[in-house]
């Protein structure tokens, strides 16, 4: 007894090939959405961490003016307490 299928029309294989093509192409959507929405999180961790570069950049810019002001009132201050201390040896002596 032969237990094979019965041959089938070729009609059939059509329809069998483009309903596998067809689910073939939906898997190929869902993979292409997952992406699209993957590359979307991307983009906006990418903007997030660039913005918070800029953010810790214009910081430390701002720390250096900072410590710039400070060193430079810091220096005019020993300035005149080495004037001070000159002009008092001066009038000393």
């Amino acid at each position: 007894m032969d237990r094979r299928s019965p041959p089938r029309s070729r009609d059939h294989r059509y329809e069998r090939n483009v309903e596998k093509h067809r689910n073939q192409l939906d898997e190929l959507e869902d993979r292409v959405k997952a992406l699209e929405a993957m590359m979307t999180q991307l983009v906006a961790g990418f903007n997030s961490h660039e913005n918070r570069l800029q953010i810790l950049a214009q910081n430390r810019l701002e720390g250096l003016n900072q410590s710039v002001a400070v060193a430079s009132a810091s220096a005019a201050g020993h300035t005149s307490v080495v004037d001070q201390v000159f002009a008092a040896h001066a009038r000393s002596g």
